[in-house]
């Protein structure tokens, strides 16, 4: 006998519904349908994921020494000397140190980090007439300066003191045949806290040339103030001397005198930390390159500084008789000498782990980490020749005030800092 399936309706308000067994089918309620279709339309619709940036290629080869730097961070330690202008209204500080009142001369034992970022990819400037377009290249770097002297002691030992901190890019820029007309170039565009930024340029090293290793040398740096746009006339001051306890921080040098890690040499000629800084390093090559804020013999360049650094006066004469700058940055050059170290891994055989073996000069500048392999393959002790980047520099700041510029000194020797692989 046929089954007979019975559909029963069900009464569902204004709309009709039919039951079979425990299951409603029922046709669509259009005040429902209204109503979710709003609802639907008002929410918000999830956004996509967003896609991984997009990385620059590696700097191109006409890039020339700013490839050694890129994507890498250096450490290491260094000397500062500044000048700084003196306030009838002084702080703490300078209330506790005694004798003039127009500078005290700060000296810092410091520890640094330059950290380059990866390359920003094409910059393009568009050439105006018979000048052709050009492409610049380059790569962003953070500096961070600490102090680290510590008069108890006279060592670089103290609890870190942030003096400086610096964003800014090296750029590399291709030759022009017209406006202007010069060879590839380098610049170092700074910002400063203090209120300052600074354009530097300056010719780039030939990289088919690198300079022998024992070709190394550092000329000599004077901190001595002179009169403003007249730098052989000298102004010397007594807070110059080792033997000078006043108008200095810190005021008394003679426990560093003692350690070597301030000496009337050093005051002379802070170049002197950095030849002390490779005393005893194999250095197989450099390339080194000077930049300037000064508009010759590249053109460009310059310096900025807010009101307060700047003062009321004309542009060179501010910090004569008759100008009122309390610090003008007026003038940046540097130097930068980027090396080639070499040194030797020794690597211990049946290691059944990776080693990470840091590399530290006899003077204490820090080099690369290598990263060994396990050697449980290896039957004897293995000597292989590994080198890394090194970057020493110079930079001076003329700071005009009270007639006179004065040389705000910076020197250090930092090393490569990545870690680095090994293959056996």
């Amino acid at each position: 006998m046929a089954t007979q399936i019975v559909l029963d309706e069900v009464a569902t308000g204004d709309v009709p519904a039919l039951k079979l067994g425990n299951f409603f089918f029922r046709p669509v309620d259009n005040k429902i349908a209204k109503l979710e279709k709003e609802a639907q339309s008002a929410a918000p619709i999830p956004a996509a994921p967003p896609a991984p940036p997009a990385k620059a290629p590696p700097l191109p080869d006409s890039a020339g020494v700013l490839t050694l730097l890129q994507s890498k961070t250096f450490a290491g330690k260094g000397f500062n000397t500044i000048f700084r202008p003196r306030s009838n209204h002084p702080s703490s500080l300078d209330a506790l140190v005694p004798g003039n009142d127009d500078n005290v001369l700060e000296l810092n034992l410091t520890g640094e980090t330059i950290s380059f970022s990866d390359s920003l990819g094409r910059v393009p400037n568009r050439g105006f007439q018979d000048q052709p377009d050009i492409d610049l290249s380059g790569i962003p770097y953070v500096q961070r300066v600490s102090a680290l002297e510590n008069p108890l002691t006279g060592l670089d030992d103290a609890k870190p003191t942030d003096i400086h901190f610096e964003p800014g890019m090296f750029m590399a820029i291709p030759a022009c045949t017209n406006s202007p007309v010069q060879g590839t170039t380098l610049c170092r565009m700074a910002s400063i806290p203090h209120g300052t930024t600074i354009n530097m340029q300056g010719a780039s090293p030939d990289m088919t040339k690198p300079i022998p290793g024992k070709s190394l040398s550092f000329d000599k740096i004077d901190i001595t103030p002179f009169r403003i746009g007249a730098p052989s006339s000298k102004v010397p001051f007594a807070n110059q001397k080792l033997s000078n306890k006043a108008d200095r921080l810190p005021t008394d040098l003679d426990i560093f005198n003692a350690n070597k890690t301030i000496t009337q040499d050093i005051l002379k000629d802070p170049s002197t930390v950095l030849r002390n800084a490779v005393q005893g390093q194999d250095i197989e090559s450099f390339f080194v390159f000077d930049l300037t804020s000064l508009p010759t013999p590249f053109i460009g360049g310059g310096t900025a500084n807010i009101a307060f650094l700047g003062g009321t006066g004309a542009t060179v004469t501010d910090a004569g008789p008759g100008g009122n700058a309390n610090a003008h940055a007026a003038v940046a050059k540097a130097r930068f000498w980027v090396e080639k170290v070499r040194g030797k891994l020794q690597i211990q055989p049946g290691q059944a782990n990776e080693q990470k073996i840091q590399m530290k000069s006899s003077t204490g500048v820090p080099g690369p980490t290598f990263v060994v392999p396990a050697t449980t393959g290896l039957t004897a002790g293995k000597s292989l020749n590994v080198s890394w980047t090194q970057l020493q520099y110079t930079q001076t700041v003329l700071l005009n005030f009270n007639g006179l510029s004065w040389p705000h000194i910076s020197v250090a020797t930092l090393g490569e800092t990545t870690e680095i692989p090994v293959t056996l």
